[in-house]
């Protein structure tokens, strides 16, 4: 079975964003256990990574498979809503592009 693969893409180490990759991996490892790999990319570090996937706005989470590949954006003040649209992306595979706002 392939792995379930993400690339989460910060902007900066602050206490919201490693907030935000604990509430991510936490929901990954209760959902999916050790069935998927996430790698964190500080845009800030790292542009070049960022332009290569088409990020514009941080934080934002690529989830490159299963595919098709598809992107959440969010705000990382409501990080409970940023989960629920990663269990609906997990989930539903009708569209490329889930937003926060």
């Amino acid at each position: 079975m392939q792995k379930n693969s993400f690339k989460m893409f910060i902007s900066g180490r602050l206490n919201k964003n490693l907030g935000l990759i604990n509430a991510v991996k936490d929901f990954l490892d209760e959902n999916l256990e050790d069935n998927y790999e996430m790698e964190v990319i500080d845009v800030l570090n790292n542009l070049n990574i960022a332009l290569e996937y088409n990020i514009a706005a941080a934080p934002a989470l690529v989830i490159e498979t299963p595919l098709p590949v598809k992107v959440i954006t969010g705000d990382l003040c409501d990080t409970q809503k940023f989960i629920e649209e990663l269990r609906l992306s997990i989930a539903i595979d009708n569209t490329n592009i889930y937003s926060v706002d």
